[in-house]
This record gives C-alpha cells, structure tokens and sequence, in this order.
C-alpha cells in the first residue's frame, strides 16, 4: 500500500477479503495490540511506532467521525520501496530460484521485471546443497565373491528413456542375478509400475 504523501510503504497484515464490500476497514485493536500509540484529535489520528509516525488517519470529510487513509491503491511500488520492505540479499536470491549459479543471478536482473539490475555476488559464498550436489559419487568397492545359489543377490537399475517408446514405455527396469548372471528387462509406462515389477 503507497501511503499518499509519503515516500515508504506501509505492510499491514493480516489483510481478510470481504466480498462486495465498499471499502478496506482496518482494526486500531490490532495495531494497538501489535505494540503501537495511539494519538489523536477530531482532526488527525496518529499510530506511532517507536515514537515515530507509522500511519496517519484523517476524517473521510470535514466533521466526518469515519477516518480514512488517503493511498493510491494499485500502485506499483518501485524496486527501492520493495527492497526497503523485503531487504533481499544474494542468499534469498539464491533459495527463491532453486539455487542457480552465480553467473545466472548476475543476468536475471536484465531478464525479470521488478528486480535490482545487479545482485552483490559475494567472493566467498558456499552453499551446502550445491556444494553436495556438484560431487560424484564414491565407486562402489570392488569384490570377487560371488552368489552361492540363484536369487541369493539380484542388482536391479531404473532407468528413464528421454524419448518415449512407440508403445508410450518410459521406463525400463532390469534385474539381474548375481549367481547365474541371467538378465530380465522389463519396460514400464510409468515409475510407479516397478514396484509389481520387482514382485
């Protein structure tokens, strides 16, 4: 909400929707309860917070006894207001769109609406997720013994196909015994189904 007159904005929460309701009431209670003062006359009503004006309300008309807020509903708040509220930082970037590279955030200002031209990168940023999910796996360990009997060890793999198949197969598990190195495959339409495969 751009609050007229004023170059800061203003977020009121909770905000409940009425249908057909003429106009936006707000509670004082809510603002008193949320640790604000009260101050006023018959002309202006003042809430402060922390000795500072927060809001100000003035009569609807001359004489009126309903007080109202003059804003500009629907204005678009600029990218300083907006970062004034919200304080983004290259951390919330980084988690809000599925941490992408540093390389990616440097350019998303030139490609989205709303957003700072440039994102102060830090030199030294280490991310657990990304950190873990750019290492490879460790080998498994080699062995020489084998199965003693068939069915004793089975290795299994899912594995999805980028193009579907011409009867719409997705998917293909493979079973393979350890003791007979017999080999079955079975194709799937969808993940889920390997389940009853493996049974």
């Amino acid at each position: 909400m751009a609050v007229k007159g004023f170059e800061h904005m203003v977020r009121i929460a909770p905000v409940f929707y009425v249908p057909d309701l003429s106009m936006r009431l707000l509670s004082l209670g809510v603002f008193l309860r949320g640790g604000l003062q009260l101050n006023g006359n018959t002309e202006c009503i003042s809430l402060l917070q922390d000795g500072q004006e927060f809001l100000t309300f003035l009569p609807r008309w001359d004489g009126a006894t309903i007080f109202i807020i003059r804003t500009y509903l629907g204005a678009k708040p600029s990218i300083r207001a907006a970062e004034q509220i919200f304080h983004p930082d290259f951390e919330t970037y980084h988690q809000r769109f599925a941490q992408p590279s540093n390389n990616v955030l440097h350019k998303i200002g030139r490609y989205t609406n709303s957003l700072p031209s440039q994102i102060q990168i830090p030199e030294n940023h280490i991310c657990p997720g990304c950190e873990q999910g750019k290492k490879t796996n460790k080998t498994f360990p080699s062995t020489k013994t084998r199965a003693s009997k068939p069915f004793e060890l089975v290795h299994s793999d899912l594995k999805s196909f980028p193009v579907e198949s011409y009867h719409k197969y997705k998917y293909v598990i493979v079973f393979l015994d350890d003791f007979s190195s017999n080999t079955w495959t079975i194709n799937l339409h969808t993940k889920d189904a390997a389940l009853p495969a493996t049974k």
